[in-house]
């Protein structure tokens, strides 16, 4: 219904405005907003667990996404390698944009939980909540649009932006929207962080 309809989107743009106001990155609180804003977003009418991608049928089935997985990987690889290199002979000297400006540390990165936690809260806040509510309104590609948008300011707010959070973005809302789970853009996002931290570090060291 419309008012269904409304309410998921004023509850998706709050919990999102609330995310990017507040600076609180790993904090608890925003773990809870997350889920809060998910199962409030599936407990309207119309709504449902699968509305919000709380589902592991992913479609379509078959070989897709082990093949798009593959490509993106590779994407992904190339793209730091070609930035890396290309803003090093531009600017003389290394840069570290894709990485938040600085040099990483690995133990702190790997040795903690953020790898694996922040991809679970941003992409239930940036996909589950705002890409299910956006696609009644706005339709794949606004959504898509939005959700690049998103992720790349939800990425300056914690002064990380970098072009490749705008790239990201679009590309896990159209895994979220393709394959109707969020175990897509979920896996996507692991992958996609560990992909660039490794190569990142090699080229650090």
């Amino acid at each position: 219904s419309a008012g269904s309809k409304v309410g998921a989107l004023l509850l998706a743009l709050g919990a999102v405005a609330y995310d990017l106001w507040v600076p609180w990155a790993a904090s608890p609180s925003r773990f809870v907003l997350a889920a809060f804003a998910l199962f409030a977003l599936a407990g309207l009418p119309n709504g449902g667990l699968h509305s919000v991608g709380l589902t592991y049928r992913v479609l379509p089935q078959g070989s897709l996404w082990l093949r798009a997985t593959g490509v993106a990987g590779c994407f992904v690889v190339l793209a730091v390698f070609a930035l890396h290199f290309g803003l090093q002979a531009v600017e003389g000297g290394p840069s570290w944009i894709l990485v938040g400006g600085n040099p990483i540390d690995a133990d702190s990165f790997v040795g903690s939980w953020l790898w694996f936690s922040l991809p679970v809260v941003e992409e239930v806040l940036y996909r589950g909540v705002l890409c299910a509510a956006l696609f009644p309104w706005l339709g794949a590609r606004g959504t898509i649009l939005v959700g690049s948008l998103a992720f790349g300011c939800l990425h300056w707010r914690y002064e990380m932006f970098a072009l490749n959070h705008l790239f990201a973005g679009a590309v896990l809302s159209w895994a979220f929207l393709r394959s109707g789970s969020l175990l897509v853009p979920l896996l996507w996002h692991w992958l996609g962080n560990a992909a660039v931290f490794l190569v990142a570090l090699w080229l650090h060291a």
